[in-house]
C-alpha cells in the first residue's frame, strides 16, 4: 500500500494505523504527492497494456477517475525508483472492475442521460431535480448517490420498495413523517477533536450539541411516527432511533437547557450559546453570564438614552462582524447635523450607520463575556461531546437510517402527484403506457409507449423514425425507468416488469461537442471512440441461447435477488454512423448492430439507416419498431400535414415518407425550397426509364448474332456457329481490328436468349 508522505497532519499515522489492521501483514510505503499523477496513471496504461487491449474503455473510464489514475501512477512510479519495474511493453492486462452491488454508469452516461444535471449545466430538468422531494441533506445525498450507482441487490431493491409501498397504504404515517423530518438537521458532519482548546473549536462544539439535541428529539417524533409499522426495514428502523434517543438525548439534556434550540440569525444563535448549559450547572459560568447579561441591558439603555437627548429615533442594529451598532433613516437628520458623539458615520442607501465609544467599550465587554462564557461551555460539555464520539457509529447508524427513510418518503410523495406503479423484476423487460419521467412532470402528460425486450429471442430492438418523432426521448426514457427501478423508485406507466442490469451505456448523437482533452477530435472520431468503449464493456456472446437468460418461466429465482446472477446490459445508441458518407455511416452501423445482437445485451438502437433496417429486420435476434407520422400524413407526398403523434408502432417506416422535409418545414426553413426539395425527393422514390434505340449501339457482331437467332437453330448448330465465331474473333484480335463489337457496345451487352 502507498500513501502519500505525510504532511505533518496526525490523520497520516491514523490512516496509515487503519491499514496496518485492516490489511495484516501489508507493507505500507509512502511516496511524494508528485507521483500520483493521474495523466502519468493514463500513459502508463497506455504503454503497458495488452496491443490487444482497446484503450478506448479504459481511457474513457479512467479520465474521469481522478484517484483510481493517479493511484496507478504512484504503482509504476514506485517500481520504476525502486528498480522492481522489469516489465515488457504492451504485456500487462489492466480491467477496471466497478462495484458489484450497483449498477455500473460511467459518468458521459450520467451526463448524457441529465441524471443529476441538465445539459445547460444547472439542476432543473435533470432526474434529481425531479424526483427530489427530500426534506433532509441526508436524504437528498442518498437519491444523488441512488441516481449515480442503482443498486444491483435486488433484495436491497425490493425492501426499498415495500417501505414505499407502506407508506402508500398508511397516510398517517407518511404525513406525520413528512412533517417530523422537514426538522433534522445534516447528521454528517466530523466530530473533529481539536488539538487545542481554542475559542472558535469551542463554538463548534457548542454549536454542534444544541444542532444534536434538536437533531434527536425530533428522531423522537420521528420514532413515534412509526408506530404499529410492520415492514422489518421500518421496525428495524424505530429500534434504532429509540437506541439513539436513550443513548444520546438523555446524556444531552443532563446538561444542556431543555429550552435551547436553533435559532435563525447571528445575534439569536450567540444568545442560545451563551445558556446552552443549565442554570446552576456551574455557578461561575452563571456569574459570567449575569455579566454578559447586564452588558447588554446596558446597551438598550444607552441606545434609548441617545434617543431622548437628540431627539431623533436611533434603532440598535446586530452583525456578527462589527457587533452591535446605531442607525438611523437618512431623512431624518443629515450627516452633517449628526452630534459629534456619533463616530464612523456609513450612509447604505437610505440608511445612516454609526457608533459611539460608549457602544465599542461594550461590545469589547459583551464580547469578553461570550469568549469566557463559550469556553466555559465547552468545559461544561466535554463529557457530552466525548459521549458522542464514543457512538460514532449510531449516529452514523441512524443518518443512514434517516437518509433510507427519507428517500422512501420521497418516492412515496411522487407517486401521489401522479399515476405511477410499482415496478417488477423479471427475465423480459416489458413496460406498458411508460412515460419519460421528466416529459410527465413538465407537461402534465405526453405520449405513453410500450418498451418490450426479450434477451433470448429478441435482445436488439431498431428504433425508426424521423427527425423529432421521440427517438431519442425514447432511448433515454428507457434508461431513466431502469435506473429508477434499481433506486427503489415507482415507475410512470400502468405496468413495468424490467430485467436487473449490471451496466448501463449509451451514446447520443448530441453529444458530439467533447470538453477536455479530446475537443481537438472530429465527430466522426468522437463517436467512433465513443462506440469503441462499449463494444469493449459489452460481455462476450452466450454459448448457448438458454443462457442468455437465468430465469425459470419469466420471472427471476428469489434466490438470484442477492446477486449479479440474471443479470445483464443495456445499451442504448442514438443515430450511430451520422458523422459520416452515408454509405459508410450505414454500414458500420450494421456491422456494430449484427455484432450486438448476439451479445448477452438489451439493445435498443435509434437510426435513420432504412437499407440497413430493412436487411437486419429477417434477423431472428432483432426488432424493429418506430415513431411515424399517420398514415395520411406519409401518403400525400409533398403537400402532406406536418403532425407527429409521437407514437410506437411495431415495424420500419415508410422509406418514401421523407420526415426530414416534414421537419423542415416544422422549422419554418423558406417553402419554396421545401417543395423543390420534396419533389426531387419523390422524383428519386420513382424508377428511372431510359428510352433507346435497341440497335443504335449495334456492331456487325450483334447484328450477325441476332439475324442467327432468327433462323431458330438447334443446339447443335448453336455449339459449331459459336466454335467458328470465336475462331473469327481471335484472328480479328490478332489483326488489330476492334470495332467488330460497335463503338459503344460492350461485352455486357451480347445476350443469347
Amino acid at each position: 500500500v502507498i500513501l502519500v508522505k505525510s504532511t505533518g497532519s496526525s490523520l497520516h499515522e491514523e490512516l496509515s494505523l487503519f491499514v496496518h489492521s485492516a490489511l495484516q501483514g501489508t507493507e505500507v510505503r509512502t511516496g511524494e504527492r508528485k507521483h500520483f499523477d493521474s495523466v502519468a496513471g493514463l500513459d502508463f496504461v497506455r504503454t503497458y497494456a495488452f496491443e490487444a487491449t482497446s484503450h478506448c474503455a479504459l481511457q474513457s473510464i479512467m479520465t474521469t477517475k481522478y484517484y483510481c489514475a493517479g493511484a496507478v501512477a504512484a504503482v509504476f512510479s514506485h517500481l520504476e525508483r525502486t528498480g522492481a519495474l522489469d516489465v515488457v511493453f504492451s504485456s500487462l492486462r489492466f480491467q477496471y472492475t466497478a462495484d458489484e452491488d450497483t449498477v455500473a454508469i460511467d459518468p458521459k452516461t450520467a451526463a448524457q442521460l441529465e441524471l443529476v444535471a441538465s445539459l445547460r449545466g444547472d439542476t432543473t430538468g435533470s432526474l434529481f431535480h425531479i424526483l427530489n422531494h427530500t426534506r433532509t441533506p441526508m436524504g437528498a445525498r442518498l437519491l444523488r448517490v441512488s441516481l449515480l450507482q442503482p443498486l444491483a441487490n435486488i433484495t436491497a431493491v425490493m425492501a426499498r420498495q415495500n417501505v414505499v409501498e407502506e407508506l402508500l397504504n398508511s397516510e398517517a404515517m407518511f404525513f406525520g413523517l413528512r412533517k417530523a423530518l422537514k426538522d433534522i438537521p445534516d447528521l454528517d458532519g466530523p466530530l473533529a477533536k481539536p488539538e487545542k482548546a481554542k475559542l472558535h473549536h469551542a463554538q463548534q462544539n457548542v454549536s454542534l450539541v444544541i444542532a444534536l439535541k434538536k437533531a434527536v428529539e425530533s428522531i423522537r417524533m420521528v420514532s413515534s411516527c412509526l408506530d404499529g409499522a410492520r415492514h422489518e426495514t421500518l421496525v428495524g428502523t424505530k429500534k434504532v432511533f429509540e437506541r439513539a434517543v436513550t443513548e444520546i438525548l438523555s446524556p444531552i439534556l443532563a446538561v444542556v437547557d431543555d429550552e435551547v434550540n436553533m435559532q435563525k440569525g447571528a445575534n439569536s444563535m450567540r444568545h442560545i450559546r451563551c445558556y446552552v448549559v443549565k442554570a446552576g450547572y456551574d455557578s461561575l459560568l452563571d456569574l459570567v453570564r449575569q455579566v454578559y447579561q447586564e452588558t447588554i441591558d446596558d446597551i438598550y439603555g444607552l441606545v434609548q438614552t441617545y434617543c431622548e437627548n437628540f431627539g431623533v429615533t436611533i434603532r440598535l442594529q446586530f452583525n456578527s462582524t462589527t457587533g452591535f451598532y446605531l442607525s438611523i433613516q437618512a431623512t431624518e437628520k443629515p450627516p452633517e447635523e449628526l452630534d459629534p458623539i456619533f463616530i464612523n458615520v456609513v450612509r447604505k442607501g437610505k440608511i445612516l450607520r454609526f457608533t459611539t465609544l460608549e457602544i465599542l467599550k461594550m461590545n469589547d465587554r459583551v464580547n469578553n463575556a461570550l469568549a469566557e462564557i463559550t469556553l466555559m461551555s465547552d468545559k461544561a460539555l466535554h463529557s457530552v461531546v466525548e459521549n458522542l464520539r464514543s457512538r460514532l457509529g449510531l449516529l452514523d447508524e441512524v443518518s443512514a437510517k434517516l437518509a433510507d427513510l427519507d428517500l422512501a418518503a420521497s418516492f412515496a410523495d411522487l407517486c401521489t402527484r401522479g399515476h405511477y406503479v410499482r415496478p417488477q423484476f423479471g427475465a423480459t423487460l416489458k413496460i406498458t403506457e411508460g412515460r419519460h419521467p421528466a416529459l410527465d412532470k413538465a407537461r402534465g402528460s405526453c405520449t405513453a409507449n410500450e418498451v418490450h425486450a426479450d434477451l433470448e429471442a429478441s435482445p436488439l430492438t431498431f428504433v425508426c423514425g424521423g427527425n423529432r418523432s421521440g427517438k431519442t426521448t425514447y432511448l433515454k426514457q428507457i434508461a431513466l425507468l431502469h435506473i429508477m427501478a434499481h433506486a427503489g423508485a415507482y415507475l410512470p406507466a400502468s405496468h413495468a416488469v424490467v430485467r436487473p442490469l449490471r451496466q448501463i451505456l449509451a451514446r447520443f448523437c448530441h453529444d458530439d461537442g467533447r470538453a477536455g482533452e479530446d475537443w481537438r477530435v472530429s465527430s466522426f472520431t468522437a463517436e467512433v471512440l465513443d462506440v469503441a468503449a462499449i463494444l469493449d464493456r459489452v460481455p462476450a456472446p452466450l454459448a448457448t441461447a438458454e443462457a442468455a437468460v437465468a430465469t425459470d418461466e419469466g420471472t427471476l429465482h428469489s434466490s438470484d435477488h442477492g446477486s449479479s446472477k440474471g443479470t445483464t446490459t443495456l445499451v442504448l445508441i442514438d443515430e450511430l454512423g451520422r458523422a459520416t458518407a452515408p454509405a459508410e455511416g450505414a454500414s458500420l452501423a450494421y456491422a456494430v448492430a449484427r455484432h450486438l445482437a448476439v451479445r448477452p445485451a438489451i439493445t435498443f438502437f435509434a437510426t435513420h439507416a432504412v437499407r440497413v433496417v430493412e436487411h437486419l429486420r429477417q434477423h431472428p435476434r432483432i426488432k424493429v419498431v418506430s415513431f411515424g407520422v399517420p398514415p395520411d400524413t406519409a401518403a400525400n407526398g409533398p403537400e402532406a400535414n406536418t403532425h407527429n403523434a409521437h407514437r410506437l408502432q411495431v415495424g420500419p417506416v415508410s422509406s418514401s415518407a421523407h420526415y426530414g422535409i416534414l421537419a423542415a418545414r416544422l422549422l419554418r426553413l423558406p417553402k419554396a425550397i421545401t417543395d423543390r426539395a420534396a419533389e426531387i425527393a419523390y422524383s428519386f422514390d420513382r424508377p428511372i426509364v431510359v428510352e433507346s434505340d435497341p440497335g443504335a449501339c449495334e456492331g456487325p457482331l450483334l447484328r450477325e448474332l441476332r439475324a442467327f437467332q432468327a433462323t431458330s437453330p438447334t443446339l447443335a448448330q448453336w455449339q459449331a456457329y459459336l466454335k467458328k465465331l470465336q475462331q473469327e474473333l481471335v484472328g480479328h484480335r490478332k489483326a488489330g481490328r476492334n470495332d467488330i463489337l460497335g463503338d459503344d457496345a460492350t461485352p455486357e451487352m451480347i445476350v443469347l436468349d
